[in-house]
């Protein structure tokens, strides 16, 4: 079921006309699970009050007392590798040297058509310093990832639609009500999705001890982790989701991340219970290990690299948890 859900969502997700597809997929087979799904618009504004719409889809649950979400967004036409990541995922993989060549060819080879320009023309012109920087454009450029067209991702995130989708069918059979299942928009633009819906809900009493399990990239990385914002958890009473998922996956291997980029992060800012299951790789950075995900929002997302296995093994840490609950 995991492959055929997943080969419904074959398309990027990163304008109006495509999202609107995807939310009326989504519905459609929540609907078909027997949910009662809808789409509601959580808007957002930012600094210069600007407002933006977020459609996230949601099931109707009166008084949930879990949350699981993903995100169903992708990435923007055009997405560029900020240079601190660029550097730091180089240094990561050892490629220093690699830089330091491109670095020192490019000088180079700036330098010598400068000078041939200018030997040509006898001095310098506005043609130089345009062929200079054009030259210098089309070497660097490459290193920073820019994506021209739209990126159809494969894990990030349609792993986790996937995930959520087969989770709602299976709670369905299972008879477990208190869950509410719900798809975010614009994650790529900031966790507005989230971050709205969890603003909303905070007034709402009828949310007061709800929990939030998130899923995101889980089609790959070698190992699950478990990521959450600590310096906001550390301010609950207790953090029960976190320490019940370890114990009933305990022949699981899983790993802490204290910091998430993902959509459980403005949940726990606002005081729930809220964490994200993820995959990473582990990277060696200045002699440390740490996770990484470097086919993120690049070409190297693709579908053929998916593994239904890794995603299933995520799904199976859900189910254990909720395995005695109805």
């Amino acid at each position: 079921m995991l492959k055929e859900i997943f080969e419904k969502f074959n398309f990027p997700r990163c304008d109006d006309g495509n999202k609107d597809k995807a939310r009326k997929l989504i519905v459609e087979l929540l609907n078909n699970f027997g949910y009662d799904a809808m789409v509601v618009n959580n808007p957002s504004k930012n600094f210069l009050n600007i407002k933006t719409n977020n459609y996230n889809i949601i099931t109707r649950c009166d008084k949930p007392d879990y949350i699981i979400s993903a995100h169903y967004d992708t990435i923007k036409n055009i997405k560029i590798m900020a240079i601190d990541s660029f550097i730091k995922r180089l240094a990561a993989y050892n490629k220093r040297i690699l830089f330091l060549t491109i670095a020192l060819f490019t000088v180079a080879l700036c330098k010598t058509i400068q000078f041939a320009v200018n030997y040509i023309f006898k001095s310098p012109t506005v043609f130089t310093d345009a062929s200079v920087y054009l030259i210098l454009f089309i070497i660097i450029i490459p290193i920073f990832k820019i994506n021209i067209y739209p990126v159809v991702v494969n894990d990030d995130n349609t792993s986790g639609i996937v995930s959520l989708l087969y989770l709602a069918s299976r709670f369905k059979i299972k008879g477990i009500k208190n869950v509410q299942f719900v798809f975010f928009d614009n994650e790529e633009k900031g966790r507005l999705g989230s971050k709205s819906f969890a603003d909303h809900i905070k007034k709402d009493g009828s949310y007061a001890d709800v929990k939030l399990i998130n899923i995101d990239c889980v089609g790959r990385g070698s190992k699950i982790y478990i990521e959450y914002e600590k310096k906001f958890t550390d301010r609950l009473k207790e953090f029960t989701l976190l320490k019940d998922i370890i114990d009933k996956n305990d022949k699981t291997e899983i790993s802490l991340k204290y910091t998430s980029d993902s959509d459980c992060k403005y949940f726990s800012k606002n005081g729930f219970e809220g964490l994200t299951l993820i995959r990473y790789d582990e990277i060696i950075f200045n002699g440390k290990k740490q996770p990484d995900i470097p086919w993120s929002h690049t070409f190297d997302d693709t579908r053929e690299k998916i593994d239904f296995e890794k995603i299933n093994q995520v799904v199976k840490v859900v189910e254990n948890y909720f395995d005695d609950k109805k």
